[in-house]
Formats: C-alpha cells, structure tokens, sequence
C-alpha cells in the first residue's frame, strides 16, 4: 500500500469532520459556557454524575472527594498506570513497513485501530504492530517488539462513513520470539459516562510514524454527542497525522474513545491553534459488535464477531477496565547493532542516532596477568612471599572474632608471630565487629609495649 493511500482516507475523514464540527458549533458554544460558569459536574445532568461517579474505584472516589473534583490533580499512581497502558500502544505498519496509523491491545491477541488505517482483511496481511518504538527515561531508544497481524484468524470493520473501527487478530510471538503477553491489553467498558464535558482527556499516539509520545496537558471533552447516529467524543488535544486509531482515556486510564479525526478550528489559545479531535465511542462500537454483521456497517465473519465480542466481555480479560499488565515485563533492552569492537545505537528503522556505544574488542584483556598482588611494593614484579600460611591467618582472625572473649590462651604469643599475622593477611578481609577490634588492638600493645 502506497503512503498516498493512506493519506487519501484520511482528508476524507477530515472533510467529514468539517462538516461535523460546523453542524454541532452551536452545541459546542453552549456547553463551553455551562463548564466555563459551572464546571463538569455543574454542567451535568444529575444522572450523568451519579453515573460517572458510580465508574469509580473506591480509592478514586475517595480521591476525588478529598480534592473536590479538581481537574488539575490526580494520584501519584496515575504515572505507574500511564505506563502500563503506553506498553499496549503500538504503531502500525503494513507488509512493506509504510507506517499507517497507531492501534492498542484490547484483549490478549487482539488489536484496534481504525478502519481508515486498516481497510480490510488485505491490508492487514502481512502488517505489522510495532511495539516499545519510543525513549526509555534516560532518551535511549528501546528495541521495538514486532508482531504479525493475522486477519485470518480474527478481523472485523466498521467503514469510515460509520464508526471507523477495525479489529484484528496479532500473533502470540512476535519477531525473535518476545512474547506478546507481556504488552498487557486496555480492556474496553461499553458503559457510558466515563467521561464528562470539561474534564481531561489523554492520547498516546504514533504521530507521523514517530516515536510514542503522550497528549496530557491543557486536553479537555468538549462535547459527548448523544444522537444515536452520531455517536461521537470531540475533544481539545495536540493529536498529529497518525494518531488515528490511538486510545482516549479520562483521568483514570479508561478507554473513553477509540481517535480517529482531528481538524484545526481557525482559534488560537495562547499563540498556538486550537485543534478538534473526534473519537467514537466505546460504547457504539459494543452495539454494533452485538448487532452482529450488517452490510456497511458491520463486515467480517459472524464467527469473528462474536469471538472477539466474547473476549471484550469476558470478565477475566475486562476487569476493572484500567490498564492490565502481564506477569511478563518487556525487557527495556536498547535497540544495537554490533559493528568490530563498537556498537552503534540505532533507532526505528535504519536512522541512527548520534549517540555511540564505545567499548574495548573482545581481546582486549588476553593474556593479562590478573591482579598484582606486589603491585604497591618496592618489587612489584616479584612474586609475594608471606611469612605465614593465609589459610592459618584467616583461621587466626576468624578464632579472634568469634569466640567469646579474647582470653589470654587466645592471643598471639609473641612479637614475630602477631607480624607474622598482620604481614600475612593482606588482602583478606577484617571483621568490624567492636568486639574483635577491641582483641585486635590488645594483642598490638602486648606485643609491642
């Protein structure tokens, strides 16, 4: 598939939001003000509240009780769970390795994204997701895990003219046999109300093919669509080219909407353009999985449909639909290509980056001596003659430590065998103990007072 393809579906999608965008501004206008004058909750019915609070944990509840609903706090365990969703975050790319578009796991096994990026069951085959193509804390570039998607064994779509969702199978190894296991999944919650007008959201997307990154800051819902036709999330989020098929969370890391469009309003907002987002619901996307196949709005397989509607509704796999990490951790490994006696670090593809790995051939320490032991001495080439057995000074020392007081019948008799000692037992470690320091500096002022 040629990159033009690619782009040409997605001005489609944009022309469509065009349009969209000027059908709901005046619904859009009248919301803002409510949350302006009222804030979220405020500008909420009464059910919907009780409805989003009800999709609270009982430590989120209590969080957001204690701070008030602040917008502009979260708990410290939002970062570990960030994490833990970005690993089920991958990029997309088709047989000839032209990025499409990003997706995330939703169950084990199985992926989204948008059918803009994958269209159909050809396109997927011999597709790619790319996962761990980002930076690791210290802006060192992590080696991606590559794995097969296979639409054979599971794919269902919905056209870009309904709700632009495309599912499809992923292999359980990927490429040098990592273990897809250890992506977790973002389990999916048909319940709606996850989200109200007002409150953050959050997009972890591939934008231009790029590297991973995270939309968190000055992110808002500006609208949740209720029309049944139009079952729609549009919200204020710096989303790029590519972004299509990320996952949107609220506060909490829940799936609120699956991205797929986003269009530049003609508004700036502290010198920068304001940019609409659209996301489909989570919750159409499950009544349509239920309606099963119909034509132009749901296409695959009934089989398919049903196992994968099976999977997103299995309590095991759904659970408290937050982030979900595997027993297995993905090895943090840096992305290398050896090359003689030095290893270059490369990034996605075959750009490499400027920073080198220098290290000494593999030969370097051949036929070295080891370790000197006469190396501070007047003949440092000489081999070490102690005075003494080292086995007979470490037993000496080791009596001396521990057993019991240090009497009379245990210390060293004479001037020439205390040196003997000392001068033997370089290089073998002493013990610390007060007790054994104390019997060390008693045998010293006999034997030399």
């Amino acid at each position: 598939m040629a990159r033009a393809d690619v782009e040409a579906r997605q001005r489609e999608v944009k022309e469509e939001l065009e349009r969209y965008k000027v059908d709901r501004q005046p619904l859009i206008d009248e919301i803002k003000e409510r949350v302006d004058r009222l804030g979220p909750l405020g500008a909420a019915s009464a059910n919907d509240r009780i409805a989003n609070a009800r999709l609270a944990t009982y430590a989120e509840g209590v969080f957001l009780e204690g701070t008030h609903n602040a917008d502009d706090k979260a708990p410290i365990n939002f970062l570990e769970r960030g994490i833990r969703a970005a690993r089920s975050v991958c990029h997309i790319v088709d047989s000839n390795r032209t990025s499409l578009g990003t997706g995330f796991l939703v169950a084990p096994g199985l992926l989204i994204t948008n059918n803009h990026v994958i269209p159909d069951s050809d396109t997927a085959e011999g597709g790619e997701a790319v996962f761990q193509f980002e930076l690791d804390a210290d802006e060192n570039p992590l080696r991606p895990r590559r794995f097969r998607l296979e639409p054979r064994r599971l794919f269902a779509t919905s056209p870009k003219g309904k709700l632009d969702f495309t599912f499809v199978g992923l292999a359980a190894v990927g490429e040098g046999g990592a273990l897809l296991e250890a992506q977790g999944w973002l389990p999916l919650d048909e319940r709606p109300n996850k989200i109200l007008e007002g409150q953050p959201i959050v997009i972890i997307q591939h934008p231009n093919g790029q590297m991973k990154t995270l939309c968190l800051f000055d992110s808002v819902v500006v609208l949740r669509d209720k029309d049944p036709d139009l079952p729609y999330i549009l919200y204020t989020t710096d989303t790029d080219e590519g972004a299509s098929g990320s996952p949107a969370f609220n506060r909490f890391w829940q799936v609120v909407g699956l991205h797929h469009a986003s269009i530049t309003t003609g508004q700036l907002h502290q010198g920068r353009p304001v940019v609409l987002n659209r996301g489909i619901r989570i919750s159409s996307i499950f009544g349509a999985l239920r309606a099963g196949p119909v034509d132009n709005v749901l296409e695959g397989p009934t089989s398919h449909i049903e196992a994968i509607l099976k999977a997103l509704t299995d309590p095991s796999i759904r659970r408290s639909g937050r982030p979900v990490a595997s027993a297995l951790e993905p090895v943090p490994a840096l992305s290398v290509v050896s090359s003689g006696a030095s290893t270059d670090l490369v990034s996605e593809g075959t750009r490499r980056s400027g920073t080198v790995i220098r290290r000494k051939p593999d030969n370097h320490f051949d036929d070295r001596g080891g370790f000197q032991p006469m190396f501070l001495s007047e003949t440092p080439d000489a081999p070490p003659r102690p005075r003494a057995s080292l086995v007979r000074a470490a037993s000496e020392i080791s009596r001396m430590a521990h057993g019991g007081r240090c009497t009379p019948q245990e210390r060293p008799g004479n001037r020439a065998e205390i040196s003997a000692l000392l001068d033997s037992s370089v290089g073998i470690p002493q013990p610390r103990d007060s007790h054994s320091l104390q019997c060390r500096r008693f045998a010293h002022v006999q034997a030399f007072a």
